[in-house]
């Protein structure tokens, strides 16, 4: 699935498999992840991404039908850049996205061009 906003464009994963390929192959300037991706452990899945030398920078949004008390501090602490209740405005949702490529792109400094 390939969804384009006016500045976004959206890969979608049906499992934990496609997801990390997906990411791996496009290389995105953020990741939503759903902890309840059919198929898989988000936790487990953030933990690949964080611990791959490729990803590892890609700032990942959690996102979550369960409680943020629940899962807020154990996602920050496994590297997630942001968490999100489901279900969530869209303005939200892209005013979060666009807090965290900006963080992001102060923590790594200018880029090459």
């Amino acid at each position: 699935m390939t969804d384009t906003f006016t500045h976004i464009t959206v890969f979608g994963a049906a499992d934990p498999i496609q997801a990390l390929r997906v990411a791996r192959e496009k290389r995105p300037d953020v990741i939503l992840l759903d902890l309840g991706l059919p198929g898989g452990d988000g936790f487990l899945i953030l933990e690949r991404l964080k611990t791959n030398n490729l990803l590892s920078t890609i700032p990942v949004i959690i996102v979550t039908a369960r409680e943020l008390k629940e899962v807020e501090g154990k996602a920050i602490q496994a590297g997630a850049a942001a968490s999100l209740q489901k279900p969530m405005k869209i303005d939200s949702l892209l005013t979060v996205i666009e807090q965290v490529m900006k963080d992001s792109h102060q923590t790594k400094g200018p880029q090459p061009t």
